[in-house]
């Protein structure tokens, strides 16, 4: 997918030649407003043209752009606004742009790191703790991240509450965690661990979980164990309104499942078919229950266009008692409605 973002950027980038079509913010404060930037570009099609539409990849950046006719060989812009109050950690945005040139849309892309100086310097919010070592939170949340973007990154505060020097022995961590973290944090001073996550190695979808393990010196607690969560999708390019008809359409045959009532101790199986409603084949790429409970197969993975892949799900009941509500998620390739969740529900006697 980035090689054929590429390739579309450069085609229309003979066309309008922008100064940079990646801006990295660096790391900008959470308390300090609204991180701008403008593109600029150079009108190099041989005739006047205007910005159609600019869409961002996310509520949290407004775009703006030049609304008046740019003509051949004069400048325009597309700005971003970025606001990153309650987004601590990585960000990796886009601004899709379109024009009245025959050609694909070009993808700008806005990236940083968010910091919370503010809360970071006030060691009284660092309530959280593991033996002498304080900190924000317990855990390490990335929220949601792409498996097929670049590696997201979050900071994290550490700070030494006792009266010796805590040394860092190793990091335990699996290989798609990254962390940087100084081999000693001195006592009442505090340090940055950095933990980045590449949800390419990682290679799965949905809502995941891991740890990382800090083995130190600290007598109260020699290992510090910090969870790490995140949800991992598939990023897709806005759908553009020529496009709309040349992509496949994940449709769900019913959005909720009732199981009925059946006894503790057995396993009742339902069946929903899934429908390729669009023009191009639709890959499933992966289905979470949020339960173990749950044991979800299919037929087959792909399904061309008007096909169906029919998704089975057994739910054992073992331990369970009541009416219980429990759902699947479905990640697909659909570029407009890519995750999909159907609830389930029960009673069991």
């Amino acid at each position: 997918m980035l090689l054929i973002v590429s390739a579309a950027t450069a085609q229309q980038s003979e066309q309008l030649i922008f100064n940079e079509t990646i801006h990295d913010f660096g790391t900008i404060d959470e308390n300090a407003g609204n991180a701008d930037f403008e593109f600029t570009f150079t009108n190099n099609s041989g005739r006047p043209i205007n910005i159609v539409s600019v869409a961002a990849s996310c509520g949290c950046t407004t775009p703006g752009w030049s609304k008046e006719t740019v003509e051949n060989g004069k400048k325009g812009f597309v700005k971003a606004s970025f606001d990153p109050r309650g987004r601590p950690g990585y960000f990796n945005k886009t601004l899709t742009v379109n024009t009245n040139l025959n050609g694909p849309s070009i993808v700008l892309q806005i990236k940083g790191t968010v910091t919370n100086e503010e809360m970071n310097n006030d060691v009284s919010r660092l309530t959280a703790s593991s033996g002498s070592l304080n900190m924000r939170a317990s855990e390490i949340n990335f929220g949601k991240i792409f498996i097929n973007r670049p590696a997201a990154l979050q900071e994290m505060v550490l700070y030494n509450s006792g009266n010796k020097t805590i040394r860092v022995d190793s990091v335990l961590a699996p290989n798609y965690l990254k962390v940087e973290i100084p081999d000693s944090i001195p006592q009442q001073k505090r340090v940055i661990m950095k933990v980045t996550y590449n949800a390419m190695l990682r290679n799965q979808y949905g809502f995941l979980s891991d740890k990382i393990d800090i083995v130190t010196n600290d007598e109260n607690v020699p290992v510090k164990s910090i969870p790490v969560f995140a949800t991992v999708e598939e990023f897709f390019l806005p759908v553009s309104s020529e496009d709309a008809d040349k992509i496949p359409v994940m449709s769900l045959e019913t959005g909720t499942i009732d199981f009925g009532n059946f006894n503790m101790g057995s396993t009742v199986e339902r069946t929903i078919k899934v429908r390729n409603t669009g023009k191009k084949e639709l890959a499933i790429r992966h289905i979470q229950s949020n339960c173990p409970c749950m044991i979800v197969s299919t037929d087959k993975q792909k399904a061309k266009p008007g096909e169906e892949v029919k998704i089975t799900i057994s739910w054992k009941s073992e331990g369970k008692h009541g009416v219980q509500h429990k759902a699947i998620t479905i990640y697909s390739t659909d570029p407009v409605n890519p995750v999909q969740r159907v609830a389930l529900t029960a009673s069991i006697n």
